[in-house]
């Protein structure tokens, strides 16, 4: 019977977020193929939650490194430290989805009638960050 390596990934991991996802993804597949004889043994997931912050003015990118599942060790940058063509970041998805984003063709609005509701020009807001102590 064959040990699961370091890079095994937990389906109860306490945070569910697609960056997060993908990361796991990106690890249980590197761990697949070295089990497999087909790549060095992938180092130990290392979960980051990264995303932009909208503050009214120019953005700030947020990096929050996962710690155990408990708890995370954050900065916050004028620019973003990733890739910033990608909307995910991570190892396989990232690159993936940007592809396809190029090789769309450009979407077009829908026409809209105009209307003095101001509600139908409000966007949802996203939830704050939460800290975790």
């Amino acid at each position: 019977m064959t040990q699961p390596t370091d890079a095994s990934v937990d389906a109860d991991f306490p945070i569910k977020q697609g960056g997060i996802g993908a990361q796991q993804a990106d690890t249980a597949a590197a761990g697949i193929a070295h089990l497999a004889g087909l790549g060095d043994r992938p180092p130990a997931l290392r979960p980051v939650i990264q995303g932009m912050l909208l503050t009214g003015g120019r953005p700030l990118y947020a990096a929050a490194h996962v710690i155990s599942g408990v708890g995370w060790r954050s900065q916050i940058y004028p620019q973003p430290p990733w890739p910033a063509a990608g909307k995910i970041v991570a190892e396989e998805l990232g690159p993936y989805l940007h592809q396809l984003e190029s090789a769309a063709p450009p979407s077009v609005e829908p026409a809209t009638t105009p209307t003095s509701d101001a509600s139908a020009h409000t966007q949802p807001c996203q939830p704050p960050l939460a800290r975790v102590e």
